[in-house]
This record gives C-alpha cells, sequence and structure tokens, in this order.
C-alpha cells in the first residue's frame, strides 16, 4: 500500500489482484456536491469526475486487461425534496 505524500490518494497493490487508487479531494469533502435536475448538468463532470462527486472521493480499479473502473458516490436532486 502507497499513501501520497500529501495524503490525497492511496494506492494498493497485490500481484494475484486489481490494483485500487482511491483519490480524496479535501474541498470537494467539504461541499456535498447535489447534482440537479435537467439537461444544464448533463455534462457535469464530462472532464472532471469530482464535479460529480457528492464526498470527494473517487475509485480506481485497474483490471488485469488495462481496463479501469472509476467508481464514487453521486447525490441527485429529486422534485419535492430538499
Amino acid at each position: 500500500m502507497y499513501t501520497s505524500p500529501k495524503k490525497d490518494y492511496i494506492i494498493v497493490e497485490h500481484q494475484d489482484f486489481a490494483t485500487v487508487k482511491v483519490i480524496f479531494d479535501e474541498v470537494k469533502m467539504r461541499t456535498d456536491t447535489i447534482i440537479g435536475m435537467g439537461s444544464t448538468y448533463a455534462n457535469v463532470g464530462f472532464e472532471n469526475i469530482f464535479e460529480r462527486s457528492n464526498n470527494g472521493r473517487v475509485v480506481e480499479t485497474y483490471l488485469p486487461d488495462k481496463t479501469k473502473v472509476i467508481g464514487y458516490r453521486e447525490k441527485k436532486e429529486l422534485p419535492g425534496y430538499n
């Protein structure tokens, strides 16, 4: 396991398993981003997935066939709820 000096990401590697990188964004952790309804939000996060992340954490998993899977938590606005 490797933690960056700035503590903004952690990499977990093992010869028998997929490599996992957990990336943290301190600012996004505090903002609690909520994706609104409508087409104006359709392209949010196209360039930077952290724009969609609700909790400022993105998990990248690198599979043996060189595929990268990205996971993040997203919170969406629903009609009738505050």
